[in-house]
């Protein structure tokens, strides 16, 4: 999808949730999101653009702008893996570095992600971004616990 005049394009995530409950919950898992890359600017999370929320009949939609990524790991991995183009060790460290850092920056503001698998690392241009935080929880207490 391509928005505004700069002809940039973007990513548009389309839910379908059945109760309104669900959509509650969606928005405050969103806002989790949200909120932490205001307060931390971290480059390592996929960036959202806007939402917007409707129920249509029976069904409450959930549509959310955001970054467009060139892919995923998982399927980075599967491609690299097929044609033999193993990952060097400087590879292997910066991308290490990027989601340490990133996962720190989550604990350091209470945050468990919850469903961290290479689907949901997303890659732009070299920067490897968490996304899905539809499973994050805010932590509490000195052990984090929720």
């Amino acid at each position: 999808m391509k928005w505004g005049k700069n002809g940039k394009k973007y990513a548009m995530k389309v839910l379908k949730l059945k109760r309104e409950k669900d959509m509650e919950n969606y928005k405050k898992k969103l806002n989790i999101l949200i909120n932490f890359i205001k307060k931390t600017n971290c480059r390592n999370v996929i960036r959202v653009y806007g939402t917007l929320y409707e129920k249509i009949e029976d069904i409450y939609k959930c549509f959310v702008l955001m970054e467009l990524a060139h892919t995923d790991w998982e399927v980075e991995i599967k491609y690299r893996s097929k044609n033999q183009l193993f990952y060097t060790e400087s590879e292997l460290m910066n991308i290490i570095k990027q989601l340490v850092e990133c996962y720190s920056l989550l604990q350091k503001c209470n945050i468990t992600h919850r469903d961290v698998k290479p689907q949901n690392i997303l890659i732009i241009n070299d920067l490897y971004k968490i996304c899905d935080f539809g499973e994050a929880m805010i932590t509490h207490g000195k052990n984090g616990l929720i």
